[in-house]
């Protein structure tokens, strides 16, 4: 059943999608502009230059997008609260007149007090909300999670640190500005992969929400990992990436560090960052 909440998060997930894929292509012809620096040979460290800019741009529209979407959603929401207040008001006055009279003198005497609560409402909001703090049990998954990740990927590149493998040996101050571009990518890539996985759960949640509580426990991140899975098939398959199918694998994993971490987006962004680049 498509709502006006899932529309919106189909949108978010479709421009992930358009940032992913298409982003590279257009920086292709920019960084050819530049082939007058070391003639053509730091062509693909441009490459990864312009597609991590672009990528920033793209990512300021996408949440100036996701703003705009927020704002409609509590200017219904106020408008909602508004008429049914005003109603309530209404009939208020009706049964009694002396109520709104007593209203209007309170407002008065607000209007009056001093600005002690205005202080109070100012020195409340410079305070700071306290962290998000994780079940110990939690934090012993993702641990687990993090770790079991680089046991699968370490025999792979002969257990070596995987951004000096990346990097490789005796390799050219060319290749080297290119190691660094596509690291770069791919730490900018971990931020569309939490955008990804916030569109997948709304879409997942709004599907689902007819279901009992029971079954929405396991069919939203079903669902969502699903999502996920495809648009990490679409991002190993236009990088050529040399651990496709382990990368895919980690596409599921990161649904469920995205659950495990109560769908905090800063901690999930870490731990992806540390998953898909060590």
């Amino acid at each position: 059943m498509l709502t006006k909440k899932s529309i919106e998060s189909w949108i978010k997930y479709a421009l992930c999608f358009a940032a992913m894929l298409a982003t590279p292509y257009v920086a292709k012809p920019i960084a050819k502009l530049f082939d007058w620096v070391g003639y053509g040979q730091v062509r693909p460290f441009f490459v990864h230059l312009f597609t991590v800019l672009l990528w920033f741009l793209e990512i300021m529209i996408y949440l100036l997008v996701k703003r705009a979407f927020k704002k409609q959603e509590n200017g219904q929401a106020v408008a909602e609260t508004t008429a049914e207040n005003t109603a309530t008001v209404a009939e208020t006055v009706v049964e009694n007149v002396e109520v709104a009279e007593s209203v209007e003198e309170t407002v008065d005497e607000t209007a009056q007090a001093p600005t002690e609560k205005k202080r109070k409402k100012k020195k409340a909001k410079k305070e700071r909300k306290p962290a998000h703090v994780l079940p110990l049990l939690n934090v012993g998954i993702l641990t687990a999670i993090v770790i079991a990740c680089i046991l699968v990927i370490s025999p792979q590149i002969e257990w070596e640190v995987k951004p000096f493998y990346d990097m490789g040996e005796k390799i050219t101050g060319y290749e080297l500005l290119e190691k660094i571009g596509f690291l770069a990518r791919n730490c900018m890539m971990c931020l569309w992969i939490v955008f990804c996985l916030q569109a997948c759960d709304t879409i997942a949640t709004e599907a689902f929400a007819k279901h009992t509580e029971q079954s929405r426990k396991w069919l939203v991140p079903l669902l969502t990992g699903a999502m996920c899975l495809l648009f990490g098939l679409f991002d190993v398959l236009s990088t050529s990436n040399a651990y496709a199918w382990t990368y895919l694998l980690f596409y599921l994993v990161f649904t469920a560090v995205y659950y495990v971490a109560q769908k905090h987006n800063v901690k999930t962004a870490l731990l992806i960052l540390f998953i898909y680049v060590f």
